[in-house]
């Protein structure tokens, strides 16, 4: 199309630039969930001595980061023939790569100071100036398991900032974790 005198295609590519807010703010939680299911399965393959699985979860947990920088910086994901290209276009890979370079490349280890932890704590940082939940301190601390006050020594970023994500349909906070926080829509 050449023209658009009466700018109906202009608003509707207004429209549709990004994700409505809503939209948005769930996808976020919905990735930090991805991220924090991911983090303490590291350790796990590291103890039993499982090297390739070690290396797959580190690649998995880099292409989580890399999604997540997308949302952060409201770019739509491209396929994977464009993932990392694309990625190198956003401000933040400037700092983010470099780390995701280093975990990719380098033995996975349980270092609470490692390059994904990095990483991570970065991408945490980066959300509070998104404004779209309460502040979050981002930390790495011990994995708690969540029964019985169970804590294993795997370093995870915490806390999750899907946790503090607000609906606006109720004041109830939406987990993607936990559904039953979420809001009936009915």
């Amino acid at each position: 199309m050449f023209r658009d005198d009466l700018g109906v295609l202009t608003r509707r590519r207004t429209t549709y630039q990004w994700y409505p807010d809503d939209i948005w703010r769930w996808m976020i939680a919905s990735q930090w969930h991805l991220i924090g299911n991911a983090e303490p399965l590291l350790a796990r393959t590291i103890e039993t001595e499982d090297v390739r699985g070690a290396h797959l979860l580190t690649a998995t947990r880099c292409q989580l980061t890399m999604e997540m920088a997308y949302l952060q910086q409201r770019r739509y994901r491209p396929y994977a023939k464009w993932f990392g290209h694309g990625f190198a276009e956003l401000p933040i890979s400037t700092t983010l790569g470099p780390l995701l370079d280093e975990a990719l490349t380098t033995r996975p280890t349980l270092r609470s100071d490692g390059p994904l932890q990095r990483a991570l704590l970065q991408l945490a940082a980066g959300h509070n100036p998104l404004q779209i939940s309460g502040s979050v301190e981002p930390a790495i601390a011990d994995f708690a398991v969540g029964v019985n006050d169970a804590v294993r020594p795997f370093p995870v970023s915490t806390p999750q900032p899907s946790s503090t994500l607000p609906s606006k349909r109720s004041p109830t906070r939406v987990c993607a974790a936990c559904p039953a926080s979420v809001p009936s829509t009915s």
